[in-house]
This record gives C-alpha cells, sequence and structure tokens, in this order.
C-alpha cells in the first residue's frame, strides 16, 4: 500500500506540473493577444471599429495638420504585426487634413498681380479661362472659383476667369 501511494502521489504531482505549465503559457506566452493590424491610411471609424473586433481599445490623441487627407490615421502606437494583450489601448494620430486658409479675393485684379497674390498665400493657380468680355479691361480677373472668403488648404488649385476684352461697339 505503501508503493502505491508513492505512485499515486508522484502522479499527481506530474499532472499539477503540467497544468500549472500549460496554465502559465495560456496567460504569459506567446500566444496570449492577438495581432495589431496596419491602420495607417484608414479613417479612423474605421480603424477604431477593426480594434474593436479583435478586441482592442482606441484612443484618438491628437489631430495635427498632416499631408494626409482629414480624418486618415497617420501612426499608430503600436507597430503593425505585434502582438497585444486583449483589452489594451491603441493610440492613433489622425489627421486634419493640410492647414488651411483664407482664398484671398483677387477679381479685378490684373491677371499677373492676382497670380502673385495667390502664389504669396500658398496657393496654386489651376485652370485659366479667357473669355470675351467687353466691359472688364483685358487681363482682369473676373471670377475665381473657388470663390473668397472660403478657407482651403494652401496648397488648393484656383481657378480664374480672365478677360480677354471685347469688340468695341460702333455708336
Amino acid at each position: 500500500m505503501n508503493r502505491l501511494f508513492r505512485w499515486g502521489i508522484l502522479i499527481a504531482l506530474v499532472i499539477l506540473a503540467i497544468s500549472s505549465f500549460i496554465a502559465l503559457r495560456i496567460v504569459f506566452g506567446d500566444n496570449a493577444g492577438t495581432v495589431v493590424p496596419s491602420l495607417v491610411g484608414l479613417q479612423s471609424e474605421e480603424a477604431v471599429q477593426r480594434l474593436s473586433d479583435i478586441g482592442l481599445d482606441a484612443e484618438v490623441a491628437d489631430q495635427p495638420d498632416s499631408n494626409y487627407p482629414e480624418g486618415t490615421v497617420f501612426w499608430q502606437s503600436i507597430s503593425p504585426g505585434k502582438k497585444a494583450v486583449l483589452g489594451m489601448v491603441v493610440t492613433l494620430r489622425v489627421s486634419r487634413g493640410l492647414p488651411r486658409a483664407p482664398i484671398p479675393d483677387v477679381r479685378g485684379k490684373e491677371f499677373a498681380a492676382a497670380v502673385q497674390e495667390l502664389d504669396s498665400k500658398g496657393f496654386k493657380l489651376g485652370a485659366v479661362i479667357r473669355v470675351a468680355d467687353r466691359l472688364k479691361q483685358p487681363g482682369t480677373v473676373i471670377a475665381q472659383n473657388p470663390a473668397a472668403p472660403a478657407m482651403a488648404p494652401g496648397s488648393r488649385m484656383v481657378d480664374l476667369l480672365v478677360s480677354e476684352g471685347g469688340p468695341e461697339r460702333a455708336e
């Protein structure tokens, strides 16, 4: 009986050791958590939903100006492919887009001066359409798109409608 008792205790200890090892692997091992996906380039709502779907939380830390379109994730605190423990917070930085500035009103100005003013404010010349307009001096800006005083990213193209003058009326 003494011998059977010793074997029973030995088997119980081996089972306890194996169970403890498995439990520790599950809780602290490499299999704990989930792989963080790449979120850069996604809209913030979609990125937050993807994190939620895999058991992670999201926090939008700040929204600085950047070259990414407005509302797009451009940085994440945990690199894609890394493992994260369920419930962990992944910090996201979301773009506000390019800095915005008021578009200058260049209507009524001479074309070269209008282009110079747009350039000095960081805007680019877009399409230039020349039309006959006998009421305006040749080379005068008649209209612009987008119209002032709209706020737009500084790199925005501004289209101009420019007078070519018109035939003089014989009276």
